[in-house]
């Protein structure tokens, strides 16, 4: 194939494919191959991992991710709060990636830091079953961004914009173990709720060319349903955790429960 950009379907179809394709010596040969095609797409995935060094980042001698050199664009987290609410509009082709119709990222800055956020990652999956995830992010940089949660930690860089409102991001993994949605390498953002335009595809293959990326196979994210942003933070102690007990502090004021409020739109 030309180009370094697929927007295809899932790998577990191109396995499918594969399996059709195969030319086998008997059927007990090809029913062994039907039986851990599951286990092969997990395994294509490892593999890529590590035959694709230069998309991940290398290790250095402490077994810590590296990543790699780029140059970034003039988009600041500042940029990104005054935007938001900002939607992810591709994404490397995975299985799990493949179940997923829309994600929102919305930011809110720390009271006495204001180059500190926190992002909040609201997952909208096909069946419409939603997760949100939280980060703290932090800016390096213009165009460069370090965010962390309890498993991990990652830099972020915004390495091209494709036009169609998408600017394409590159994330590494610094050290830790993210979840396989805080692992993505390479993501479309945009203010847009709206899928990625054919027209646009050329041109984030240009910018993940440039970069120096090897081939990546992508998928558009289909935005059907209604995403799920988190639009309000409630900061309040939670009293019915006790952890004023663990901290030998007074008992506070009754108050509600810890949490978020979600609107859909």
């Amino acid at each position: 194939r030309d180009g370094v950009i697929y927007f295809e379907g899932c790998l577990y179809d191109q396995l499918r494919r594969f399996l059709r394709m195969k030319t086998f010596d008997s059927p007990s040969q090809r029913g062994f191959f039907e039986n851990i095609h599951p286990m092969l797409s997990y395994l294509l995935l490892v593999l890529g991992a590590f035959c694709c060094p230069s998309v991940f980042g290398d290790c250095d001698d402490d077994g810590k991710q590296q990543c790699m050199e780029c140059e970034t664009i003039d988009f600041s987290l500042n940029d990104a709060y005054c935007k938001q609410p900002l939607f992810v509009n591709f994404l490397p082709n995975t299985e799990r990636h493949c179940l997923i119709d829309n994600i929102c990222y919305t930011y809110f800055p720390l009271p006495d830091d204001p180059y500190t956020f926190n992002l909040y990652r609201a997952i909208v999956f096909c069946d419409g079953s939603t997760i949100i995830e939280t980060t703290i992010v932090t800016e390096l940089e213009i165009g460069r961004y370090r965010g962390g949660d309890p498993y991990c930690t990652f830099t972020s860089n915004v390495i091209g914009y494709a036009g169609c409102d998408t600017y394409v991001i590159y994330r590494c993994l610094v050290f830790g173990e993210c979840t396989e949605d805080s692992q993505v390498v390479v993501y479309g953002l945009s203010p847009s709720c709206l899928p990625l335009g054919i027209s646009c595809t050329q041109k984030v293959a240009q910018i993940v060319e440039d970069a120096g990326f090897p081939e990546i196979e992508f998928i558009a994210l289909p935005m059907k349903l209604p995403n799920r942003c988190v639009t309000e933070q409630i900061c309040v102690n939670n009293i019915e955790g006790n952890f004023f007990k663990a901290l030998n502090l007074p008992v506070p004021e009754p108050q509600s429960r810890v949490g978020f409020i979600n609107k859909f739109v």
